[in-house]
């Protein structure tokens, strides 16, 4: 009997795990269009299964960053990186 607790002990918080894995996960496009060999040379993308030939993931916002002019949660001096949605300081780049 103590066994069988046991493993539902486990089984619950173990499938919950599994659960939390099947989501899917926006990746930017890295914007490589070139392909190269293993020695360093450009070849054509097609078929190789590069960043170049697969062309995954989200497109980035066009502008990627823009100064919504007082309409973030901080202040006016701040630059909103539409890609990953941090908020940057114009006046001094190390504080956000």
């Amino acid at each position: 009997m103590k066994f069988k607790m046991y493993l539902w002990a486990v089984a619950l918080c173990i499938i919950p795990t599994f659960a939390a894995w099947s989501g899917t996960v926006n990746i930017p496009q890295t914007g490589q269009t070139s392909c190269w060999d293993t020695s360093g040379k450009i070849i054509s993308c097609a078929g190789t299964g590069q960043d170049g030939d697969l062309k995954s993931g989200i497109v980035w916002p066009s502008p990627r960053f823009t100064n919504p002019g007082g309409s973030t949660h901080i202040s006016g001096d701040v630059v909103l990186d539409r890609l990953s949605l941090a908020d940057f300081s114009q006046q001094n780049p190390s504080v956000v």
